[in-house]
């Protein structure tokens, strides 16, 4: 375990968190310097002597640390994490409370640069839920936030993702998160998505030129069509015809397409 089980959490308050606010330092330096391992600890410590740190370490070194540090120390702490769920092992009250924390910072606007570490860090879990975190983190104005959860969204792809990522293809002013985002829809396999991504290769503004390659791979991937990327007006009647409003039906599995010669992409994605 990361933590004795008498010992509070030391979560994030939102919107003035407990790691930021001065006046409550030295409660959680009083907190961490109480910290005891039990004898499960030991795996725990093998995981981090590959991190360079120790979970206890990390965990002070979010609790007092400047922002650098803390970013840096919610990295590794992900990383023990990840490598002690990977292993099989199970958690325990302490790792659950570590992991609260890491899920608070996530969900905390008031500082970007902790909350793309630690949305990167949920991401390397396997076995957890967090796609309320990066929906929610989709629409952060800060874009290295979107960005982590577009990525996140990727990694962990989820039918009730596709509203919010189709409505992020059509407000989304930064070119890279808005790459990611194509390609964590795409992952989605149903005809909301497919929906959304052909509505988006379709569109005559020039929004999504630099994406049409990418659009086009996904939508003939998903259909199951081996039209090119020139006719738009099959795609046009496809769409018309044959896209149902049934959003959460899956997308019947397509015969391999072959890929297509096409004209070199207009910009770097």
């Amino acid at each position: 375990m990361l933590m004795s089980r008498s010992l509070p959490s030391p979560r994030l308050a939102a919107p003035q968190s407990r790691l930021a606010a001065p006046q409550s330092r030295l409660a959680a330096q009083h907190r961490f310097r109480t910290f005891r391992f039990t004898p499960f600890a030991a795996a725990l410590v093998a995981v981090a002597v590959s991190c360079s740190s120790s979970p206890n370490e990390l965990l002070i070194r979010i609790a007092r640390g400047d922002a650098e540090d803390r970013a840096d120390a919610i990295v590794k702490l992900g990383e023990v994490l990840a490598e002690k769920e990977a292993a099989g092992f199970p958690f325990g009250e302490g790792d659950r409370e570590a992991l609260a924390l890491l899920e608070d910072v996530a969900g905390d606007e008031s500082d970007s640069l902790l909350r793309v570490r630690a949305i990167a860090a949920l991401r390397q879990l396997q076995t957890f839920d967090h796609t309320e975190i990066w929906l929610r983190g989709l629409e952060s104005r800060f874009w290295g936030v979107r960005w982590e959860s577009a990525k996140s969204l990727l990694v962990h792809p989820v039918a009730r993702a596709a509203p919010s990522l189709i409505e992020r293809l059509h407000r989304e002013p930064n070119r890279v998160v808005l790459l990611d985002a194509i390609r964590a829809l795409a992952r989605i396999e149903n005809r909301a998505a497919l929906r959304g991504l052909l509505e988006a290769f379709l569109d005559a503004s020039g929004r999504f030129a630099d994406h049409e390659l990418k659009l086009h791979e996904a939508i003939r991937r998903l259909s199951g069509k081996g039209w090119s990327i020139t006719e738009k007006q099959r795609w046009r009647d496809y769409l018309r015809d044959e896209l149902g409003e049934d959003g959460d039906a899956v997308v019947p599995p397509a015969a391999p397409v072959a890929p297509e010669a096409a004209p070199p992409p207009r910009g770097s994605p």
